[in-house]
């Protein structure tokens, strides 16, 4: 009997351990919540039947700073308290091993190297002392002109460009745009109603398109004619100056940001 309720107290130990083994999930705590504060009224566009949020925030070039964070890797809202910023946005893109893709350089980060993919074809600079500038050429020798910084990004395009994408998914989208009379914004393209998700790389143009259609046709309104991707998804952040905030969820490579003082 003896020999009986020992076998059974075993089996039914070892039923309870095989059942919490199975039922067991590891928390994986983000690096921040991506939430909105307060709750604001974006522009709301329908696409292709999906409703998707654009917040902007309207750039003051000469108060835009590039900081690296690949090694860092401070929380976006670390970063604003530590350099005064009124709002910002996240760089580009990074590889596995916290290295900026393509050409980066800010302070004493000095990457030369381009990244040669068809898609990451565009650029923001700034000389020092100057104006923010977005376009496909690079600049080598671009000490040489005193610049104060440069990253490499993609892709660069227009609300007429036919993006053709491999491998797209839905996801949330930073961009940096400017105006045709060269006005900067930094722009968030999300899912209505879910920050955390946002639409194809592909659909950009079009739904650009219609943010330019809502707009005045006027020299005041916001018609956005050249847009540059930035890194998006998870790893991303965006800030405004009236309190909309867009956490990251992994750790942003580098951030732009629009310093409360020049």
């Amino acid at each position: 009997m003896k020999l009986i309720i020992t076998a059974l107290l075993v089996i039914l130990g070892i039923f309870i351990l095989k059942n919490r083994e199975t039922n067991y999930q590891p928390i994986r705590k983000p690096l921040a919540t991506a939430t909105l504060k307060p709750d604001p009224s974006p522009l709301k566009l329908n696409y292709n039947n999906r409703d998707y949020a654009v917040y902007l925030q309207k750039i003051e070039p000469d108060k835009v700073i590039l900081i690296p964070n690949f090694t860092e890797k401070k929380s976006a809202a670390t970063l604003m308290k530590e350099f005064k910023c009124k709002y910002g946005v996240n760089g580009g893109f990074y590889t596995p091993d916290h290295k900026p893709l393509g050409v980066f350089h800010a302070g004493e980060f000095d990457q030369r190297k381009s990244h040669n993919e068809s898609l990451f074809n565009g650029y923001v600079h700034k000389p020092a002392g100057g104006s923010l500038h977005i376009g496909s050429e690079y600049i080598p020798n671009f000490r040489d002109i005193s610049i104060e910084f440069i990253f490499q990004s993609g892709p660069l395009f227009t609300p007429q460009t036919k993006l053709k994408m491999q491998n797209d998914e839905l996801a949330r989208r930073m961009l940096i745009g400017k105006t045709g009379q060269e006005e900067y914004f930094f722009l968030a393209v999300t899912e209505a109603g879910n920050v955390n998700s946002g639409p194809y790389l592909a659909d950009l143009p079009q739904i650009l398109t219609l943010f330019n259609n809502s707009q005045p046709a006027s020299p005041a309104g916001k018609q956005l004619t050249t847009l540059l991707n930035l890194d998006g998804g998870s790893a991303s952040a965006f800030r405004d100056d009236v309190g909309v905030t867009l956490g990251e969820l992994t750790p942003i490579g580098s951030f732009l940001c629009g310093r409360e003082t020049p």
